[in-house]
């Protein structure tokens, strides 16, 4: 940045350019909305679905639930198919690795035949 544009940027501060805002006032939150409870609420419903998760796992599962929480309150349809498509793909990531090694995932098939056998035997 030079000097010229920190000079300009300082001026216009001084002259109007903060003249809108007010200060905090004493017990005030500087967030009126609160905290995101939202993405919160989505992890931890989420989070025993993979087991026990390392620190990496759990702040992509975090980062995942937050983009699910933003893409449900998006009011741009475009803005909210990326945010979820990107939550999904880290999810994805998550399932890929947290699938145990060696037991290969079922097929719908697989799945069906074996809910159908448990039902005959109940």
């Amino acid at each position: 940045m030079s000097q010229d544009s920190t000079e300009t940027s300082v001026a216009a501060a001084q002259h109007g350019g903060v003249s809108h805002l007010r200060p905090w006032r004493k017990g005030e939150s500087g967030n009126p909305h609160g905290r995101a409870v939202r993405a919160v609420k989505l992890f931890e419903m989420m989070v025993t679905d993979f087991g026990e998760l390392t620190a990496v796992e759990s702040a992509l599962l975090l980062q995942a639930c937050r983009l699910m929480a933003r893409s449900e309150r998006a009011s741009d349809a475009n803005d909210a198919v990326r945010l979820a498509n990107a939550s999904a793909r880290l999810l994805a990531t998550l399932s890929k690795k947290k699938r145990k090694p060696g037991r290969p995932a079922s097929t719908l098939d697989q799945y069906l035949a074996q809910r159908t056998t448990e039902g005959a035997d109940a």
